[in-house]
């Protein structure tokens, strides 16, 4: 029984590690810098078309 136990508790996520938050929010603000050069290279090029 204890066997058991101690899987259940392997397969629980630890509440007091937030590394993988860290790493969610440093890839969402690299998703946003990338979103926000691509945008400002595309408003350069369409200034100069006009």
């Amino acid at each position: 029984m204890k066997t058991g136990l101690s899987k259940l508790f392997e397969l629980q996520p630890d509440p007091y590690d937030n590394t993988q938050s860290k790493f969610l929010r440093i890839c969402l603000v690299c998703l946003f810098n990338f979103i926000e050069l691509c945008l400002s290279q595309f408003l350069r090029e369409s200034q100069r078309i006009l």
